[in-house]
């Protein structure tokens, strides 16, 4: 009974203060239009209502406070603030709807209602304040945000799981639910009116073929005209795309080159004072090495003096030794003189006995009379026995002349004829004459006698005199030292030595100076001191740039780095330029990133580095010859485009508006195409689309977070507890790898952050709430992202509470224009709630099995992987329950580029186990499945009811050109809600019109596609 009373009360509080809010806000309003409106045409009030789902109510609140004919605009922010002043007054009184209650269901919805209604209100302020030209132009924006209240409003009932109190609920906050339809209603018409309007005062003016449809449902125009400028507009921003990470990637880069310059000092300061160590160590050693040189010097002048004497005593004893040996000689010479004598007497003897013998001869018979060889012997015989074993070198000469004088003789003997002896006297004078000849034919006996004395002088060096003999011993020790002249040199040889063995120093002054000046010869050569000592200061300069002065060094980094991130002088000056001027402003960009990247590779290569920073300086030299290459074909890339390159094609293509349209098919595939590497065009190379996809951006992180403590924090709460409350400026938090088991929430006042990981399987939240455990369904979430703007990149999101546990949220997401990037979302039930607002995912993955991608967001998957799991027995699998109540609400769920696939355990029985696109969770629930691949798991009806026939007739459900075994259409479900679409009807959910992309996802710097990717 409490609660019935209850409710009733809170709904006829709301009922009148949107009423009493409603006539008041109609009146200022008017008041505003006397001022002077944008817009002076006048609309039907009977007419807006018509156009709500509760069009009695609309009247009846209205008509009393607003004239039948109305400026749009008044009625408009009319509207805005019934939803702003009194609507919020109401939702004081949820907290009667399960007061007493006890369950940890119950009591988990009621905390989710309170946070719910509180996100209502704040969004309903933020509305109210804007101007009224700011509403014209905000029009998609605020039925975004409208729609987003109304959703909250309808979460709040559906978190209670006892219908009765689901009941209470939804009676509590229907008349409020219903007011704002109307409201999200006049909003949709009057923007409706404002664009007619709009088109008209074009015409009027000249104004061609521009055409705002943006936000509205409506049939696309035809604009051929504009063919061309949209298709130059996708290759423009595939170039922005590589412009933009070729400017992060140079700026991390210089980044990693500035800390490399830093390590490089660092370790060469330490390598300095090794130097200096090393010098110092040297200098002790080499004075110790030079005293032992020192010593070693008069040892050898002592060891040298030593041996001199040693010889010059060897010469004495030489002398003494060779003297009697040439008095042997000399005694030897007479003995031989005497005993030749005796012998040529015998001879003589022998001569005269031949002669009387021949005499008495009367025949020719003399060879056989005389023995030749006899004579012969006997001569020889004699020679040998006097002369023994040959004392020396003359006796033997004349032994051999001996020799040849008896073959004289015996062929004289042999020769001549009795007549031919003339006399005796020759043959007594052929003795003499033999003596001389034997005694080396020396011409008297002085000569003779002098041989002895000239021998010794021929031994020592065939010296001419006495004098040389005795000056040899002291000669000997000069020769040897270096054939010095002088007794002086030999005694200057030790203290030279020193000299020679350090360079043939000159003099003692410079070996005294070796040890000083080693240090400045190990360093640089240099010749003061000063150089040395300024060597460790001046490396650094050298090392980055070589640059004159140290602020010089210090200012290039930090001015590249300002030209880098800037080079258009300002936002307004981007702004300025125009959609005309677009390429030109590309243009210079990429020159500027082409000429600071090859500026920077000539520094880092000419750059003195320590040894070990080899490797690194040549792997950022690789990235920034990278760099340089992409900055300038995509230059060359303009340039095409200037010259208009891109030929017109005959085929009309419908487009969707004047912001965005589809990319039309070109010539040699020179469309803009889905890329699976990362949304860069095909002439960046693979290799080079991985390092333009590194993570981070162009901002340093604000907060680091690891789990092993080496990061500012080690929990994701702490570091978005350091973010500035609704500060508009992009907080980066850097997550690292690991496992992060705790439950995150970015609240709604924490606005464009942007967070990132190491890879969406490296770095994962982690949580294992569920319903079966006693929590409501968005209460179970691991992770909520409710900041609008929030960016996500390379991060898994994990809820681990298995098949059994129900529903359990991995990410949940509130925040308008979020954003995540190649990351992955695993659970089962409920996996990705995408809530309210308008969100973008590309190139993730999902993983789960009961409607696993869920809510009331306008969402668009692009280049997605949808993973379905194998869910419990008797259990089917539903990919995506879209969320929608409204008509006029602009949300749906959009698979574009995605494939449809089973995980490996679901593989073998998917034939077996029900599959289904999705299924229609609210009565408007809209969801598009366009150019995917869709895998034969999907059974080939391809969707499946919620209960009994809600929402077939008011759901929209619409399939376009997807491909796959599961992508047939010819079996598919025949409710009056689905339909297979064509191109015109599918362009209103590409990204730059359903989701208004063009307006703000192109500034995320994130890949992807406005139009078609097909």
């Amino acid at each position: 009974m409490t609660n019935k009373a209850a409710t009733a009360s809170i709904i006829a509080a709301v009922g009148v203060v949107a009423v009493i809010g409603t006539i008041a806000a109609v009146t200022t309003s008017r008041k505003a239009s006397d001022d002077g409106g944008n817009m002076s045409t006048s609309i039907k009030l009977s007419q807006l209502c018509s156009s709500t789902l509760y069009p009695a109510k609309c009247e009846n609140s209205l008509t009393p406070v607003v004239n039948e004919s109305s400026n749009p605009e008044e009625v408009l922010r009319a509207a805005l603030q019934v939803a702003m002043n009194e609507i919020g007054d109401a939702f004081a009184k949820y907290t009667d709807v399960g007061r007493g209650a006890a369950d940890k269901i119950t009591l988990s919805a009621i905390g989710e209602c309170k946070k719910l209604l509180d996100d209502a209100i704040v969004d309903l302020k933020d509305m109210a304040g804007l101007r009224a030209d700011q509403v014209v132009v905000q029009v998609n924006d605020l039925r975004v945000w409208i729609s987003g209240v109304m959703t909250y409003i309808y979460t709040c009932a559906d978190g209670f799981d006892k219908p009765e109190l689901k009941h209470a609920m939804d009676r509590l906050l229907r008349n409020s639910t219903e007011l704002s339809s109307n409201a999200l209603a006049i909003i949709t018409r009057v923007g409706q009116f404002l664009h007619q309007a709009q088109d008209a005062k074009s015409d009027s003016t000249g104004g061609g073929s521009r055409r705002l449809l943006g936000w509205y449902m409506g049939d696309a125009h035809d604009v051929e005209s504009r063919r061309r400028l949209l298709a130059i507009n996708g290759r423009l921003d595939e170039i922005a795309d590589v412009g933009d990470a070729s400017r992060r990637l140079l700026s991390e880069t210089m980044d990693e080159i500035t800390e490399m310059s830093h390590d490089g000092d660092r370790h060469l300061s330490e390598t300095m004072d090794q130097i200096d160590e090393m010098s110092h160590s040297g200098d002790r050693h080499l004075s110790e090495t030079m005293d032992e040189i020192d010593e070693m010097s008069h040892d050898g002048d002592r060891h040298l003096s030593e041996t001199m004497d040693e010889i010059d005593e060897m010469s004495h004893e030489g002398d003494r030794h060779l003297s009697e040996t040439m008095d042997q000689i000399d005694e030897m010479s007479h003995d031989g003189g005497r005993h030749l004598s005796e012998t040529m007497d015998q001879i003589d003897e022998m001569s005269h006995d031949g002669d009387r013998h021949l005499q008495d001869v009367s025949t020719p018979n003399l060879s056989g009379n005389v023995s030749t060889s006899n004579i012969t012997g006997k001569a020889n015989t004699s020679q040998v026995m006097s002369f023994g074993d040959g004392s020396s070198a003359s006796m033997f000469f004349g032994v051999s002349n001996l020799t040849k004088e008896a073959d004289f003789v015996r062929r004289r003997l042999l020769s001549m004829s009795f007549n031919d002896i003339s006399s005796e006297n020759e043959v007594k004078q052929y003795g003499e004459r033999n003596r001389r000849r034997l005694l080396n034919d020396a011409s008297s006996d002085n000569e003779v006698k002098q041989y002895g004395e000239g021998n010794r002088r021929k031994l020592l060096n065939d010296a001419s005199s006495d004098n040389e003999v005795k000056q040899y011993g002291e000669g000997t020790r000069r020769r040897l030292l270096g054939d010095a002249s002088s007794d002086n040199e030999v005694k200057q040889y030790g203290e030279g030595s020193k000299r020679r063995l350090l360079g043939d120093a000159s003099s003692d002054n410079e070996v005294k100076q070796y040890g000083e000046g080693s240090k400045r010869r190990l360093l640089s050569d240099a010749s003061p001191d000063n150089e040395v000592k300024q060597y460790g200061e001046g490396n650094k300069r050298r090392l980055l740039s070589d640059a004159s002065s140290g602020n010089e060094v210090k200012e290039y980094g930090e001015g590249n780095k300002r030209r880098l991130l800037s080079d258009a002088s300002s936002d307004n000056e981007v702004k300025q330029y125009g959609e005309g001027n677009r390429r030109r402003l590309l243009s210079t960009q990429m020159q500027s990133i082409a000429d600071m990247s090859a500026h920077m590779n000539r520094r880092l290569l000419t750059t003195e580095l320590p040894e070990h920073l080899a490797g690194k300086r040549q792997l950022l030299s690789n990235k920034l010859v990278m760099i340089n290459e992409v900055a300038k074909e995509a230059n060359c890339e303009l340039e095409a485009i200037g010259v208009g390159r891109f030929p017109e094609e005959e085929d009309q293509r419908v487009l969707a508006t004047e912001v965005v349209g589809t990319i039309d098919d070109l010539p040699n595939q020179q469309r803009r195409k889905l890329l699976s590497a990362g949304a860069f065009p095909e002439w960046v190379s693979s290799h080079t689309r991985r390092l333009l996809q590194a993570p981070g951006g162009l901002q340093k992180p604000n907060a680091v977070v690891a789990a092993d403590g080496s990061g500012n924090f080690k929990t994701i709460t702490e570091a978005l507890n350091s973010v500035p409350p609704k500060s508009t400026a992009r907080f980066v938090i850097y997550v690292k790898a690991g496992e992060y088991k705790e439950y995150v929430t970015v609240s709604k006042d924490q606005a464009n952050v942007f967070m990132y990981g190491d890879g969406p399987t490296k770095t994962r939240v982690i949580g294992d709430k569920s319903n079966k455990g006693g929590f409501a369904t968005i209460a179970t979430r691991t992770f909520s992202a409710e900041g609008n703007g929030f960016i996500c990149k390379s991060m898994g999101f994990v809820n681990t509470a298995g098949p059994d546990g129900h529903q359990a949220v991995a990410l949940h997401v509130q925040g308008d224009m979020s954003v995540f990037f190649n990351c992955r979302f695993e659970g089962y039930q409920d996996t990705l709630y995408v809530h309210a607002n308008r969100q973008f995912f590309r190139n993730c993955e999902v993983l789960g099995t009961i409607d696993f991608i869920f809510g009331n967001s306008a969402a668009v998957f692009q280049n997605c992987l949808m993973t379905v799991r194998k869910p419990m027995d008797n259990q089917g699998n539903m990919v995506t329950a879209h969320g929608r109540t409204d008509p006029n609400m602009p949300t749906g769920i959009v698979l574009q580029g995605c494939k449809i696939v089973p995980e490996d355990a679901l593989f073998p029985v998917r034939h077996t186990v029900p599959s289904y696109l999705g299924r229609p969770w609210k009565e408007y629930s809209r969801t598009v499945i366009m150019e995917s691949t869709i895998g034969d798991l999907i059974k080939p009806e391809g969707w499946s009811e919620w209960m009994g026939d809600l929402g077939l007739k008011t759901l929209y459900y619409a399939e376009y050109a997807n491909t796959g075994p599961g992508a047939g259409t010819s079996k598919r479900v025949t409710w009056p809600g689905y339909r297979v679409i064509g191109q015109a009807e599918a362009t209103q959910f590409t990204p730059g019109v359903f989701i208004d992309g063009m307006s703000w996802l192109k500034n995320t710097g994130t890949p992807n596609v406005m139009g078609f990717i097909k």
